[in-house]
């Protein structure tokens, strides 16, 4: 909003959308989710990782990091209304685990670089780990929401939970889960735990 003075009623009156200086500003982000092999040891046993998410600004990193903290509230796909005070949060409502933690339903976990460049920020406190995020916090919502759709979870992947946060891959020669895969998964599984198993 701009005061202007009307000389004809000697009054200031206000005018929308003059006088007020506009800049540019743009969301990058890059995700790089953990590869298949990298979530189980050497016998096979399932690795919980955690999601780790690293913000910048104008390519500039904070010591503390930087989780973009805002008031952000926006609609979830079912229409049912959504709030959070980080883009970190924002994450984990779309199923990112930024602890060590696997089930079927979270994202694969990944390692998310977010930056804002902008020719002006607004920096709180002398470290510049948080900044007046009000002006980007309709792109930062749409840019979770992408980096969101962009990873699988866990069960998309094509990983089996054989049992509560224990997953194992689908065998290199099948392309999707099918139920004889599933039980067959299930009954090597079982057999494992009888110890029925022989080498070979």
């Amino acid at each position: 909003m701009k005061k202007v003075w009307d000389p004809n009623h000697e009054l200031y009156t206000s005018e929308r959308g003059r006088g007020i200086l506009e800049y540019p500003f743009a969301v990058e982000f890059l995700v790089l989710p953990y590869k298949a092999s990298s979530l189980s040891d050497e016998e096979g046993n399932s690795i919980d990782r955690a999601s780790k998410f690293i913000g910048s600004v104008n390519y500039s990193l904070s010591p503390r990091s930087n989780e973009f903290d805002g008031d952000y509230q926006w609609y979830d796909k079912h229409g049912y209304s959504m709030t959070s005070t980080s883009m970190k949060g924002i994450l984990e409502k779309y199923g990112f685990a930024f602890y060590e933690y696997s089930d079927s339903k979270v994202k694969i976990p990944s390692i998310i670089i977010v930056n804002i460049v902008s020719p002006r920020v607004d920096y709180h406190g002398h470290d510049k780990s948080r900044i007046d995020t009000h002006a980007f916090s309709e792109m930062i919502i749409e840019a979770a929401k992408k980096i969101a759709d962009s990873i699988q979870t866990f069960r998309a992947a094509g990983f089996i939970f054989t049992k509560e946060r224990h997953h194992d891959t689908i065998p290199e020669n099948k392309s999707k889960v099918t139920p004889e895969s599933l039980v067959e998964e299930l009954l090597k599984e079982r057999m494992r735990m009888m110890g029925m198993m022989q080498d070979g």
